[in-house]
């Protein structure tokens, strides 16, 4: 039988947990066409395309690789998922790779012409964004200038995005000949980034306690080929360290997958397990 170890969270009290629904139709990005069909009149810029392989754990990714000669519109979604929760908490995501600009997002208001502005700026670790002035009313365009200052380099890992939507009361979900999302990218520069599993997460909170949570993250600690997350509370990212800090590996794992390890060297290593709120680690032996 393989040896378990149960991670436990640092978090003392309890762990918040969130109801995620899919942000649009294909925010996965595995089935293309759902996700283009999805995208407003205005298109898709033609260095976005399907990253075959190069999301999580070999799924498909939004694969950004160019160099824009514009502040472009990469894409416009409509609201094409199946259903929407009725308070929206966040809108979250996973971005790895390089650029010499950062993104900026627009999250579109009931009447699907106004919006709110996220700009993601220096991004290299997952992070909170929050909406750069108060909520657009009446005519205004939006709430703020999108503006794509900073650099991503997330150092070959998957870091998660949160857009912060505690503050915005209104958001077009029920329209889906109008705008919902939007992604930008500044000009003049190298982009090569990879985005995945786009997330709409209520606001409707429930708790759960270490304890339980400590019985649903289990993986096998003592490893020869394959690392197995025999058990996860939701889809997260794992990164393997070497003891001196140096990043080997890094996945995105549902519950009951495994992560190939056959070719590290033998020895300790350092795993995080990482749902966007909770980071846990823990130390395996590769044999």
């Amino acid at each position: 039988m393989k040896k378990i170890f149960t991670l436990l969270s640092f978090v003392a009290l309890g762990i918040s947990a969130n109801a995620q629904t899919a942000a649009f139709n294909g925010s996965d990005f595995e089935t293309w066409s759902d996700f283009t069909n999805s995208i407003t009149s205005f298109g898709i810029k033609s260095y976005a395309t399907q990253g075959l392989t190069k999301g999580y754990n070999g799924t498909s990714s939004l694969n950004i690789t160019g160099t824009p000669t514009a502040n472009d519109y990469v894409f416009t979604v409509k609201p094409t998922a199946a259903s929407y929760p009725s308070s929206i908490g966040s809108i979250t995501f996973w971005v790895k790779g390089t650029s010499g600009k950062s993104l900026s997002f627009n999250v579109y208001m009931a009447n699907g012409t106004n919006y709110n502005v996220f700009n993601l700026k220096d991004f290299t670790t997952s992070a909170t964004v929050t909406p750069t002035a108060v909520q657009a009313t009446g005519s205004n365009a939006g709430n703020g200038s999108n503006d794509y200052i900073g650099v991503i380099n997330t150092g070959g890992a998957w870091q998660k995005v949160t857009l912060d939507m505690s503050t915005i009361t209104s958001v077009n979900v029920a329209d889906n000949t109008k705008n919902f999302f939007a992604l930008k990218v500044g000009k003049d520069v190298s982009y090569s980034l990879d985005i995945d599993d786009v997330q709409i997460v209520s606001s409707n909170m429930g708790t759960i306690d270490v304890k339980e949570f400590d019985k649903k993250v289990k993986m096998n600690t003592l490893v020869s080929d394959n690392l197995t997350l025999i058990e996860l509370p939701s889809k997260s990212t794992v990164n393997i360290y070497s003891v001196d800090g140096k990043l080997v590996s890094s996945n995105r794992v549902n519950s009951g997958e495994s992560i190939n390890v056959s070719k590290l060297q033998k020895g300790n290593y350092i795993v995080t397990v990482e749902d966007g709120k909770n980071k846990v680690s823990r130390k395996i032996v590769k044999k």
